[in-house]
């Protein structure tokens, strides 16, 4: 069996709010799709995996609708930005390292992404 387990973060506003996934638990070679909405039509978001042990790792990110792009830890999944307020990511075969925490980030500031993706190189 394998576990996910989502949380969701948010950036540079006090007044936003994400929602997502909440846990999955699924057999290896499964598909899935973890989903993250937010409130604040933030131009930015995030997708993140932690696995136990080890620090944020980004998967995907976004600088707007139909804006999507690869983290340094993308193979294995897909993501989706439809609009400015839905960001999903699909697991394309689920695998037994894929256990981890799954975060979603937003961020009213992209000039701040370049800063931020350089902490997790």
């Amino acid at each position: 069996m394998w576990t996910a387990w989502c949380v969701s973060l948010y950036f540079f506003g006090a007044r936003a709010r994400i929602t997502q996934t909440s846990s999955l638990v699924l057999k290896e070679d499964d598909k899935a799709t973890l989903t993250c909405s937010q409130n604040d039509n933030h131009p930015s978001m995030f997708w993140y995996l932690q696995q136990p042990g080890k620090g944020l790792q980004l998967i995907y990110y976004s600088t707007g609708a139909n804006q999507e792009y690869e983290g340094d830890f993308h193979i294995g999944y897909k993501a989706q930005r439809p609009n400015l307020s839905d960001f999903s990511l699909d697991i394309l075969s689920v695998k037994m390292n894929y256990s981890a925490v799954y975060f979603c980030a937003s961020s009213v500031n992209t000039a701040l992404q370049s800063h931020f993706l350089s902490l997790h190189k």
